[in-house]
């Protein structure tokens, strides 16, 4: 998936700043884990009903059902998913919004045809879109994925 979606705007943040952002980002990866692990996309969209919009494989806008749906035959029971394993975040942010760039690895634990343990997975660049819900809460509303071939 990509999307047409410059990343040249994108700053690393102050450390306050990293350590109020990185609080959402891995809250949206536990439940993106937790949706491909047990096989259900509702999981994520309970929690960001504004994921549930516009899915887009071509664009990678909201394209975690297709992430879902791709790794249904594996039969995940596990995962592992480093936000910062690539890069640092990066941010854009105004006006109780913030745009945050996540450039990590995600890996899936499977067994295979043997009953071996493998995993899954890879390099990912995905845009999260972040709106601010007061006191430093803040939620998912949309995510572009920009993981290149």
């Amino acid at each position: 998936m990509v999307a047409n979606i410059s990343t040249a705007d994108f700053t690393v943040p102050e450390p306050e700043v990293w350590v109020m952002l990185m609080k959402p980002v891995r809250e949206y990866f536990y439940y993106r884990k937790e949706a491909v692990v047990k096989d259900d996309v509702q999981i994520l969209w309970y929690r960001y009903p504004g994921l549930k919009q516009g899915n887009d494989f071509s664009t990678g806008v909201n394209a975690e059902v297709f992430l879902v749906d791709m790794y249904r035959q594996l039969k995940p029971f596990d995962g592992n998913i480093f936000p910062e394993y690539y890069d640092k975040i990066k941010v854009i942010m105004g006006n109780g919004k913030a745009e945050v760039l996540v450039h990590g690895l995600e890996l899936f634990l499977y067994k295979d045809e043997a009953g071996q343990y493998d995993d899954s997975g890879g390099e990912f660049k995905i845009v999260l879109f972040l709106s601010s819900q007061g006191n430093q809460n803040w939620t998912v509303d949309k995510t572009i994925d920009i993981t290149g071939p």
